[in-house]
């Protein structure tokens, strides 16, 4: 399973002259994609654009859209910011974690979670009947 939890702040400077058509851009991306998730994902509050993702796939590759997008709105809006904390199951470096991309100043950084890894015993029980 590929669990993913997280929200990107697209902050734009106010001089910047293209940024509604950027986020008219995305937007109209957002609503060709086939997937619901991300379709309701941009969201305009109090007047800032934030992009939300809260879903429990079944295989990494179902995700990669998102992924993808997340890496891209950076590039696309260089002062967004946000976390996203996902966990793969499929990846044996990810079983037992969450790793957090944190953007900040269009920089994309990985890091590993402190808050809830290792989920066993964090926020699972070791279940020796279900493994």
């Amino acid at each position: 399973m590929f669990e993913i939890h997280g929200w990107v702040n697209l902050s734009v400077f106010a001089k910047d002259e293209s940024a509604l058509e950027k986020i008219g851009s995305l937007n109209d991306f957002l609503k060709k994609t086939k997937n619901d998730d991300i379709k309701k994902g941009l969201q305009l509050i109090n007047g800032c654009y934030v992009f939300y993702i809260a879903r429990l796939f079944n295989h990494r590759t179902q995700a990669q859209l998102i992924i993808k997008l997340i890496y891209e709105i950076p590039k696309i809006f260089p002062t967004s910011y946000g976390l996203v904390y996902y966990r793969d199951d499929e990846d044996k470096s990810l079983v037992n974690k969450f790793e957090v991309i944190v953007i900040e100043q269009g920089k994309i950084i990985k890091q590993k979670d402190s808050y809830l890894s290792p989920c066993v015993p964090i926020i699972e029980d070791y279940d020796e009947d279900f493994i």
